[in-house]
């Protein structure tokens, strides 16, 4: 049975892959995966997940702005954000609308542990 919906935004096919697979054990249905933040925004307003996982390293000069605009479209889903970008301080994304931050490289155990917490609280969102 699935419980809630997700997109991927990330330019690593393989990696979205393996995150698909993952949410799918965790009975979270993966509604599309897109490689630019432009289709996100699109794929947020027609899907209008519960989650979206996305790779902050992606957004050139428009991240935050992005950002908000998913939040906006989306109904206010929790945001996963994935970076490599250590300079790029928690709060400051937190400010911006990301539930959680990753850090890259990162392990699976961190998506685990994230969708495991959103159970806990029962997803309390949109």
């Amino acid at each position: 049975m699935v419980s809630h919906t997700a997109i991927i935004v990330d330019n690593n096919e393989e990696l979205s892959n393996i995150l698909s697979d993952l949410l799918k054990v965790k009975n979270i249905k993966t509604e599309g995966i897109c490689h630019t933040h432009s289709e996100s925004i699109e794929l947020a307003k027609s899907k209008k997940p519960d989650i979206v996982f996305w790779n902050w390293d992606m957004a050139i000069n428009n991240g935050v702005k992005t950002l908000k605009e998913i939040k906006k479209v989306a109904s206010h889903p929790v945001i996963v954000i994935i970076t490599e970008e250590k300079i790029v301080e928690e709060k400051k994304l937190s400010k911006y609308g990301a539930s959680y931050v990753i850090f890259k490289p990162f392990r699976l155990k961190q998506i685990m542990e994230i969708i495991e917490k959103l159970k806990v609280v029962n997803y309390s969102m949109g």
